[in-house]
């Protein structure tokens, strides 16, 4: 009996799939570009849709090495500061507000509301 006929978990057969499938598709990719590699050493003419698709997986291949294959970005260059007294920039984030009116408000709960309901302690009044 193999290890997949001992497998009766839905999702772990499912896992065990998509994995399958991904390892397939990794080894049919570097199949083909053997195959266009001994080509090209034992000097037979590759067809160039082949060749260029082969350059392709070399590039994407690079790429996950050097960027990873999560969502991030390639590092700035830093640029040198020419111009140090520009204006500050303007935009998103916070800005003092001092004219805003400041109000006070207490809610004070009812005796039922003051006891935890997940350890049954009373509840105390939270500081500044």
């Amino acid at each position: 009996m193999s290890r997949l006929e001992e497998i009766s978990d839905v999702k772990t057969l499912q896992q065990v799939a998509s994995h399958l499938e991904k390892t397939t598709i990794r080894q049919s990719k570097k199949i083909a570009r053997l195959r266009a590699q001994v080509a090209r050493l034992k000097g037979e003419h590759t067809d160039p849709q082949m060749e260029l698709k082969l350059l392709k997986e070399q590039l994407a291949a690079m790429q996950r090495e050097v960027f990873g294959e999560s969502s991030e970005r390639r590092p700035r260059e830093e640029k040198p500061d020419a111009d140090e007294s520009k204006a500050p920039r303007r935009g998103h984030g916070p800005k003092s507000q001092p004219n805003l009116p400041v109000e006070e408000v207490t809610h004070i709960l009812e005796e039922d509301d003051r006891t935890c309901q997940i350890c049954g302690e009373t509840l105390t009044e939270m500081g500044d």
